[in-house]
């Protein structure tokens, strides 16, 4: 009789420590507004890697990447979850992804704006 108290406790040792586990684990899953804001930093890497090859393949491709991205994050900004934090991120990869085409262009100070009237 002893070996099933002994198996029980051992087994409510190793129940108690899963527990402990799966409940630290989800404090650190990510939300989905951080899981989006992953996927626009993903493309924006992508984005830069083809433009620094000049991958025009590649950029055409990316397309529909940055419209589904876009339409994720316009549906989750407003929304209760989101965050200080995820505002100042989307702000901060934003610049980036400004900075990225701006040198690909080789910034708006080289563009003769007469032809457009200007």
């Amino acid at each position: 009789m002893k070996t099933n108290g002994l198996a029980a406790r051992i087994f409510a040792v190793i129940l108690a420590g899963l527990m402990v586990f799966s409940f630290a684990s989800c404090g650190q899953k990510k939300d989905k507004i951080s899981e989006v804001l992953d996927s626009y930093d993903s493309y924006i890497g992508k984005m830069e890697q083809a433009l620094k090859k000049q991958d025009i393949a590649s950029l055409s491709n990316l397309m529909a990447s940055a419209v589904e991205v876009a339409a994720k994050l316009s549906e989750l900004q407003g929304t209760e979850e989101w965050k200080p934090q995820h505002t100042k991120r989307l702000a901060e990869l934003t610049a980036r992804y400004a900075t990225a085409a701006a040198n690909a262009t080789g910034g708006a100070g080289n563009f003769d704006l007469s032809s457009l009237g200007l």
